[in-house]
């Protein structure tokens, strides 16, 4: 599993991306799995906190590169601790003050920082009322209608209901394998565009399966449970802080590939492989999709006959419920299987 983990760290395109880049990211997937490990040595150790010395020189040297990063990770790991019981005060008070006062001082650092943007002047308060504004779904929906005549399109045929969680459902799949293979463009843009889909697409069935497998196999209070349900989390709001955009949504993903990594080796370690039904099935779906919403792009750039688009996505829903209830009728009638 670790092995996996590991090997999962070294070849995932996006963070190779991001390792040649002048980003912040490289050092922060670097801070976040310092955490982690310091976190399990502390584990194992029975709350050992002198064995993490490293861990919190990194993450203060990772203040100035981005402190609300720091406070979250922080908040991540305290939430680790507090998820599986494993937080036991009266053996690390050192250990909780100097990570408490990381915490405050990346806090205010941030909130210094947001103060200095020209639209978010005011209090603190006033400041997070206005990040909040700022991050809201009307200003979403507005920004990708205005940056895509088609997502435009699909967005007026939707009810008001369902354009935010579509938008943000757009966004846990970018970026989009189909329209990273079918786009014409540069060919280095493309092979960078495939490479990067290519590894969101292969790490997301074990993703989904995640928290359905550590909540049967190890409890919903277990720390494979709290990872897989993290990722989650982190996806979900990268998804809703910038939905339709090609790079600063996985970016602010693989800030934490270390979680979902941990979370995608634990899951095929676990299941079993190829040899777990359901880890094939999720596989299948993911490819089915890819494959009718292929067609799709087809007819867009190469003019072959397709459907339209709101079309080609009931058509792909109906395929995928099809064929998930095909296989729980074959669940039923058959004896089950590995």
């Amino acid at each position: 599993m670790a092995s996996l983990s590991a090997w999962i760290m070294a070849v995932y395109p996006e963070a190779v991306l991001l390792g040649a880049s002048q980003m912040r990211e490289p050092y922060l997937i670097t801070a976040l799995a310092a955490g982690l490990y310091a976190y399990g040595i502390w584990r194992s150790e029975r709350g050992r906190w002198r064995q993490g010395l490293p861990f919190i020189l990194l993450l203060a040297g990772c203040i100035p590169i981005s402190p609300p990063f720091v406070f979250a990770l922080l908040l991540a790991l305290g939430g680790a601790c507090v998820w599986d019981g494993s937080l036991q005060l009266r053996q690390a008070p050192r250990g909780l003050a100097v990570l408490g006062a990381l915490a405050v001082v990346a806090a205010l650092i941030a909130v210094q920082a947001w103060m200095g943007i020209g639209p978010l002047e005011g209090t603190p308060l006033e400041v997070l009322r206005g990040w909040w504004q700022n991050v809201g779904g009307d200003w979403r929906l507005n920004l990708v209608s205005s940056q895509s005549h088609w997502m435009d399109n699909l967005l007026s045929a939707l009810p008001n209901f369902a354009k935010l969680p579509f938008l943000v459902v757009f966004g846990l799949l970018q970026p989009f394998l189909p329209a990273s293979l079918l786009d014409p463009g540069a060919p280095i843009w493309r092979i960078i565009a495939i490479a990067r889909s290519l590894g969101w697409f292969a790490m997301l069935p074990l993703l989904i399966y995640a928290p359905v497998l550590a909540m049967r196999k190890a409890g919903w209070r277990s720390l494979a449970a709290y990872l897989a349900l993290l990722t989650w989390a982190v996806s979900l709001v990268a998804s809703y802080r910038a939905p339709g955009y090609q790079w600063d949504n996985p970016r602010y993903r693989t800030a934490y590939l270390a979680v979902a990594a941990v979370a995608a080796a634990w899951t095929w370690v676990i299941a079993g492989g190829w040899a777990n039904r359901w880890v094939r099935r999720l596989y299948a779906i993911t490819g089915l999709s890819a494959l009718v919403v292929s067609h799709w792009y087809l007819g867009r750039h190469y003019g072959t006959p397709k459907l339209s688009l709101p079309a080609t996505l009931v058509l792909t829903l109906v395929l995928i419920a099809g064929y998930l209830a095909a296989m729980i009728w074959r669940d039923r009638v058959r004896a089950p299987s590995v």
